[in-house]
């Protein structure tokens, strides 16, 4: 276990898989807020005050887990409940390369502070959840993860994503600067007014379609990589955008 301070009231606690064994925890367990997990986490502030002289002002009310490197986990603490997520973002730009580009975590690092909080929570727990899951499968088919990244992107040639409303779809458009030609379709939900967005990679570069589909993950749910599935969809809702949906409503279709 390594205890550094990346900021004057931020503290980041990082985690091997070694250590979780040892202290029989679990990624999952967090989920849960199992007794296991809030004993260790009791154990990292402990050690942190120790090390580092973590010493917060008050409750322990920010607080974020992150899959970390090998199966491990990286816990980041604040001393003070008005902590900039700035540093928080910075360091999850550095942990995931240019899985997300500059120029989205350009628009996040001028967001407000509210609006920052709540990318950050929305994007280590789909992060988190997929990572659980991707282990869990590894688990059970008796296989060693070969790339335990802190991004499973799945099937890269097709994802389809889920949003509960039109306004989550086009916050999410406006992030992004697509490829003007990248295919792409948006359906609604007749029964429940979702909307689904079914994006096809086609020839582009691992570079150009990895931001398109983690930056869904922080304003949708992902639904699918599965092009079968899309069948199920199409059975209950209506097309909105038959074709070069994303590139469409974020605009970059126009600038082509």
């Amino acid at each position: 276990m390594k205890i550094v301070r990346v900021g004057e009231h931020t503290i980041k606690c990082m985690i091997t898989e070694e250590d979780m064994r040892y202290y029989d925890v679990t990624l999952e367990d967090f989920f849960t807020k199992s007794e296991n997990a809030m004993e260790f986490l009791h154990e990292v502030m402990r050690m942190a005050g120790d090390e580092v002289g973590y010493k917060p002002d008050g409750p322990l009310t920010s607080l974020q887990i992150a899959p970390g490197e090998e199966n491990g986990m990286t816990i980041y603490l604040s001393e003070n409940s008005k902590f900039d997520p700035s540093v928080i973002i910075k360091q999850i730009k550095k942990s995931l390369g240019n899985v997300i580009s500059d120029e989205i975590m350009d628009k996040v690092e001028n967001a407000t502070a509210e609006e920052q909080a709540n990318f950050i929570s929305k994007l280590i727990d789909n992060v988190t959840k997929e990572i659980a899951g991707k282990n869990n499968d590894g688990k059970k088919k008796g296989k060693r993860q070969e790339d335990p990244d802190v991004i499973d992107l799945k099937n890269l040639d097709f994802q389809l994503f889920s949003f509960p409303g039109i306004k989550e779809v086009m916050d999410y458009a406006s992030m992004l600067k697509p490829p003007a030609d990248l295919e792409s379709t948006l359906y609604k939900d007749t029964a429940d007014g979702s909307y689904y967005l079914a994006i096809w990679r086609g020839d582009h570069t691992v570079d150009d379609i990895s931001p398109v589909y983690m930056t869904a993950y922080e304003f949708g749910r992902f639904v699918s990589d599965r092009k079968d599935d899309l069948h199920k969809i199409r059975s209950h809702s209506e097309c909105v955008v038959d074709t070069m949906a994303l590139p469409k409503l974020s605009g970059t279709l126009d600038e082509a």
